[in-house]
């Protein structure tokens, strides 16, 4: 399972408009949820600035681990 949120989501929460907050949410989460496509991953929720997502469920998948990290670390570029 690999758990991500948003750093400074707070400070931002409050600096901007109800809808520049959503656009900017949808902008993150639309390209953090490309990763799932390409590492074949499961998304479990999002809520808020968090993001969660599994490998290795519903189906399992002897790598899971290492699809997790990868997708992690591609995430962070």
């Amino acid at each position: 399972m690999l758990f991500a949120a948003i750093v400074g989501f707070m400070g931002l929460s409050i600096k901007l408009e109800p809808g520049e907050m959503v656009d900017l949410l949808n902008t993150v989460f639309s390209y953090l949820d490309s990763f799932g496509v390409q590492y074949d991953v499961e998304k479990i929720r999002t809520i808020g600035d968090n993001d969660m997502v599994a490998s290795g469920a519903p189906t399992p998948c002897p790598d899971h681990a290492h699809r997790l990290a990868r997708m992690a670390f591609d995430r962070l570029a």
